[in-house]
């Protein structure tokens, strides 16, 4: 909408659990942008009864270490052009990060190893109206990198579509 829009908001929980996220969004005439940014993570740690064997051991109160977490993710979208004009295009962009423990068997307490991701995703259209015909082009463009104890690989794929529409 032309009008501005806002908001956050924020919370906590279990496990030293927590979230916030934010956004802004305007028109002005032909131009419209919406930005937005979240974030969310975890301690994970936390207690647990580990019963052990009848026969060689009792059970015990173990502290299951490493499976915390935090990640972030944004998006930003620009759009020119009123949805009623002749032509219009659009930009969307969405990235994201994540960074997190990967937990060991329950007796293992040890901080490591770690898995990371980074991730970006931008789509792009424009859109042409003239009399009957409707005319659509767009491309998307994705990246992603898993890393795993700062190791790993990062792939991509690139799409391209179009549409051509008349109602002759």
């Amino acid at each position: 909408t032309e009008r501005p829009l806002a908001w956050a908001a924020a919370g906590a929980g279990s496990f030293g659990a927590r979230r916030m996220s934010a956004g802004a969004g305007a028109g002005l005439g032909a131009l419209r942008v919406l930005f937005a940014l979240s974030y969310r993570g975890t301690d994970g740690d936390f207690s647990y009864y580990e019963p052990g064997n009848r026969t060689a051991s009792a059970g015990r109160v173990a502290e299951r270490v490493n499976n915390g977490g935090d990640s972030l993710d944004g998006l930003y979208r620009v759009c020119l052009g009123a949805p009623t004009a002749r032509s219009t295009g659009c930009l969307l962009v969405l990235g994201g990060w994540l960074h997190r423990g990967v937990a060991g068997p329950g007796e293992t307490a040890v901080v490591g190893p770690f898995q990371e991701q980074r991730r970006i995703l931008a789509w792009a259209s424009w859109d042409w109206r003239r009399e009957a015909w409707d005319l659509g082009l767009s491309a998307t463009a994705m990246v992603r990198g898993d890393l795993f104890e700062g190791r790993g690989a990062a792939g991509g794929a690139s799409i391209t579509g179009y549409r051509a529409t008349s109602d002759t």
